[in-house]
């Protein structure tokens, strides 16, 4: 039942009967076959009743997919309406462009800024491509592209700048006139977008731009959540009414990226908090409507290729931008990587040249990747812009091919890949590095993700592998994007922290302890910790970021240990003892067992186990957890000793700090609570007077200076030291709440790091507990 019936807009016979009694006989078509692009805004995969929905009927679409080929699992390039539409145009990623800030356009505003492009592009575009072909070029509705990728500089003739019915009714006498020559026509079609502005309206003041300029958005939408004529409100919720998505809920374990989304835009954070069930039901029914009047739309362009006489001599490409969330995660809108968002719908229909009624739910389709090559395909010119897209004809013709096993998709708050087998890698990087593996097997839904869990250690590595490598790779100079990590924060703090991996770790040498490696704190608009050095080696012994910690050199067992056998790095794993004359902390040793690690995390906390079990008497559980304050954090640890023998340790932390990046030198000062001595040469650089170090003069470039320091007892308040950057006003002051065991200062030109060391004794049976204490303030 067709529901839809919008104030002023007349309704659309459909004709789906007469046209499905046309039987698909006759000669296949040898000639190059007018092609109609039919582009919808913010249609999610599942919004047809030819894939299964039962609220809604799309007749004109289901015509398609009965005469033609529907894919289930195709992609957006990114979930969001400008940059998908620069991949329309162009067969590139949106983020392959830079905005006019140098930004990579993932998202709206940005994409919308994108500067006038190169040669090569221009001359690689869906539109050069075609018109290199003979074909007439048509374009009509929305565009939403930066000016120099818009239509009309591409070349298309422009039919129509209404995104609704009339331009339904302009593509129809357009496709009905007299042609010469094939024509390849884009019909973009606002809906079902309008839904968007039901949270908008909720939730934004009255006189918000958006709702002053959406006047016609706002009666259709109306039109939309009008309940049918007739219908009780019982039978309107039993029947007509959407129920609530199975994965109502926002995901278990939600990423921070997701949060942040939700929070830039207040009308979404105030539906997911505010909704009632039956207001996301509601916005659901409307969806639906609003899809509904835009299958009334396809309807008269389909009626009209009837009508032509052309059908047997026309491809028709049916597809979207991206998809809306639709109440999954109490989110509307788009953008997150979800399959509400990025699935999408992709079908194709060619009478007597593609197969009927096919449905394809394995193979891998990216609209914004593979439409160009597949249209040039069928134009009779090679198309090549981004080298991973390809044609999709065999699979249009029901041949079996091979095909990609991956496929990538961005968004402004992250990347993803997902497989041919149903798996989906995310790297969300809006606020810091957050991994997620998710099985749409076993979790279609995506209520949950499956990242630590071990028996997907596998797969998870092969997902990271194929997004490092295939998909996104990284670009010169040091990508820190593709090591995996977890952002914490608080109302006053945000930590990215880097997580212990021994495939695709940011630090996988031997010396410190893998877990909590901290690269960056950001509090009050200041920066305490970063990388510090220019390049970067993951199975180099010091290239990672503070504060980072280590135990006793060399390890346990190493003494005992013959060449080859076992010795132990708590935090690291049992390395294998090479035939050498001594332990060389440098050098970065074999690693025979990782251990069993676990990661846990909430908001503004996250913990790690490493579990070690060797068959020469060491065992334990090591669990570290960083812990946000309001005015900075903690590092709790804890040792179990389950072996058979002694765990006799010290345990020291590089704090290489690099506050608000300011180069060590005379900005810097350090306190002690006791009067430091150092027999070691300061070779000018710094001064030691009562409590205090201070720098004199700046640490030249590839020099660097370390001293021992001597002057504390005993007491535990020994172990609080002050670093202040006297340029930015930026300070730290930590502790451990042991004595200190050894101090040494080391710096170089880009950090500087105050080392503590502390004594652990832990006898078989029995547990240690200590904790570093980190204070941040601003003078």
């Amino acid at each position: 039942m067709i529901r839809f019936n919008a104030p002023g807009i007349a309704m659309v016979a459909i004709t789906l009967v007469a046209l499905l009694s046309q039987a698909c006989t006759g000669e296949a078509s040898t000639e190059r076959p007018n092609i109609i692009y039919i582009y919808t805004d913010q249609q999610s995969a599942s919004m047809m009743s030819c894939a299964g929905n039962e609220y809604l009927e799309t007749p004109a679409m289901d015509y398609i997919a009965e005469n033609g080929i529907r894919f289930t699992r195709a992609y957006t390039t990114n979930p969001v309406c400008s940059p998908a539409r620069v991949s329309l145009m162009t067969g590139r990623f949106p983020g392959y462009f830079n905005d006019s800030g140098g930004n990579q356009a993932r998202e709206n505003g940005g994409s919308m800024k994108i500067p006038q492009v190169s040669e090569e592009v221009i001359n690689t575009t869906l539109a050069s491509y075609l018109k290199k072909a003979g074909y007439d070029l048509f374009y009509g509705g929305k565009e939403h592209l930066p000016s120099s990728l818009t239509p009309a500089a591409l070349g298309f003739n422009d039919i129509s700048n209404n995104e609704r019915e009339v331009l339904a009714e302009e593509a129809a006498r357009v496709i009905k006139a007299d042609h010469v020559d094939p024509y390849f026509m884009v019909l973009s079609l606002i809906n079902p977008h309008d839904i968007c502005y039901m949270a908008i309206r909720d939730f934004a003041e009255p006189d918000h731009p958006i709702l002053l300029n959406g006047i016609t958005e706002l009666t259709m939408l109306d039109s939309a959540l009008q309940i049918p004529d007739g219908v009780t409100e019982e039978e309107f919720w039993a029947r007509h009414a959407p129920p609530l998505p199975p994965n109502i809920e926002p995901q278990e374990g939600e990423p921070e990226a997701i949060k942040s989304l939700l929070t830039r835009r207040d009308f979404r954070i105030n539906a997911r908090n505010n909704y009632t069930d039956e207001q996301w039901r509601m916005h659901r029914y409307a969806y639906c409507g609003l899809t509904e009047d835009v299958d009334s739309q396809i309807q008269i362009i389909l009626d009209a290729l009837k009508e032509s006489g052309e059908d047997k001599n026309t491809l028709v490409i049916f597809s979207s931008d991206h998809g809306d969330m639709d109440g999954a995660h109490r989110m509307e809108h788009k953008t997150a990587l979800y399959e509400e968002a990025a699935n999408i719908p992709f079908m194709a229909m060619w009478k007597g040249e593609i197969p009927a009624g096919q449905v394809n739910e394995t193979s891998l389709v990216s609209n914004g990747l593979d439409l160009l090559p597949t249209v040039c395909d069928y134009a009779g010119i090679e198309g090549k812009s981004d080298p991973r897209g390809r044609s999709l004809r065999s699979l249009f013709e029901g041949k079996k091919v091979p095909w990609r096993k991956t496929l990538g998709v961005e968004s402004e708050i992250g990347r993803m890949v997902v497989s041919e087998d149903g798996h989906k890698y995310i790297r969300y990087d809006a606020e810091g590095i957050e991994e997620q593996l998710l099985d749409l097997n076993k979790d279609p839904y995506e209520t949950r993700h499956f990242t630590y869990q071990p028996e997907y250690n596998k797969k998870l590595n092969e997902m990271r592998t194929e997004f490092d490598r295939e998909w996104f790779p990284g670009e010169e100079g040091i990508d820190f994007n593709h090591f995996p990590s977890i952002a914490i924060f608080n109302d006053q703090l945000k930590m990215k922290v880097y997580l212990p991996d021994p495939e695709n770790g940011l630090y996988r040498a031997t010396r410190f302890d893998w877990s909590g490696v901290i690269g960056s704190v950001q509090y009050k608009g200041h920066e305490y910790f970063g990388y510090w050095k220019g390049t970067h080696d993951p199975l180099f012994h010091e290239d990672l970021a503070g504060p980072v910690e280590g135990f006793h050199e060399p390890g346990l067992g190493y003494e005992e240990a013959k060449p080859g056998e076992g010795f132990v790095r708590i935090g690291v794993g049992i390395l294998e003892k090479e035939d050498e004359p001594e332990y060389n902390w440098m050098k970065t040793y074999k690693i025979l067992d990782h251990g069993q690690w676990t990661i846990d995390h909430g908001k503004d906390w996250i913990s790690f186990i490493q579990r070690i079990q060797t068959d020469f008497g060491y065992a334990y559980t090591y669990t570290k957890t960083i812990r946000l304050k309001n005015d900075g954090f903690a590092i709790e640890h804890n040792l179990e000793n389950l072996g058979e023998k002694p765990i006799e340790t010290d345990q020291f932390n590089h704090n290489f700090f690099m506050i608000d990046g300011e180069k060590s030198g005379t900005a810097f000062q350090l306190s002690f609570p006791y009067e430091i001595q150092s027999g070691d040469d300061p070779k000018g650089y710094l001064e030691l007077k009562g409590r205090d170090m201070t720098f004199i003069k700046d640490i030249e470039r590839g020099d660097h200076v370390f001293l021992t320091l001597e002057g504390y007892g005993e007491k535990v308040a020994d172990h609080q030291i002050k670093v202040v950057n006297r340029e930015s006003g930026a300070g730290v002051s930590f502790s451990v709440d042991k004595p200190l065991h050894r101090m040494v200062f080391w710096a170089c030109e880009t950090t500087l790091s105050p080392e503590n060391f502390i004594w652990i004794s832990v006898k078989p049976g029995e547990k240690e507990s200590w904790t570093s204490e980190y204070k941040l303030f601003i003078n």
